[in-house]
Formats: C-alpha cells, structure tokens, sequence
C-alpha cells in the first residue's frame, strides 16, 4: 500500500487530533472515577442496570521492605541478578545485538 504525500499528511493530522481527544477523554474518565469512588466507596454496587465494582490493589514496597531486611541480615530472601547497566558498559553492542527483542512497530509524532 503506498499513500501519497497529502495521505499521510492527513493521516498524521487525525492522529494529532485523536491523541488531543484521548488525553481530554483520559482526564474525564478520571474525573468520573474519581467522583464514583467518592459516592460509592469500596465495594460492589447496583447502578441501574450494571454493577459497578470499586476496588483497590494491594502491592508490596520492596525498597521499604528492603530498607527493613537488608541483604546482610536476610541473606535467604535475595537472589543474585544480572546488572544490564554493567552489561552495557562492558560489552560491545554488537556482542549484546543476539540478546535484544525487538518491540512491534510503534509511532511517534514531535
């Protein structure tokens, strides 16, 4: 499929319109949230038609968790892993090039 000059140029531009759109649509959603959390609280509620489900997720601190049980006192809750930062530093790119996934196709409009 080939698209000529003025094609992408409209293109590009309906993305830009839509991606505007997106980040309204984001901070609305949020809004709305945010007031039905305030009205309901935790929980699952009727509303009409539909339930809506008010929920929070529980996860772990580890730098807190770490800052408690150091290495040196919990040796048995650490395991050793590899350093990519040093990785990077030692090898060569075109060592590290058979290591690297490649992510799908994505866009980006400066």
């Amino acid at each position: 499929m080939t698209i000529t000059t003025e094609g992408l140029k409209d293109l590009v531009a309906e993305r830009i319109d839509l991606k505007a759109q997106e980040a309204e649509i984001k901070e609305r959603l949020a809004m709305i949230d945010g007031l039905i959390i305030d009205e309901l609280g935790t929980g699952i509620t009727p509303v009409g038609d539909v339930k809506v489900q008010v929920s929070t997720r529980k996860t772990l601190n580890n730098k807190a968790l770490a800052a408690q049980y150091t290495p040196e006192a919990y040796p048995s809750l650490y395991k050793p892993v590899l350093d990519t930062a040093v990785v990077k530093e030692q090898f060569a790119p075109s060592a590290l090039e058979p290591f690297y996934t490649v992510s799908a196709p994505f866009v980006t409009v400066k």
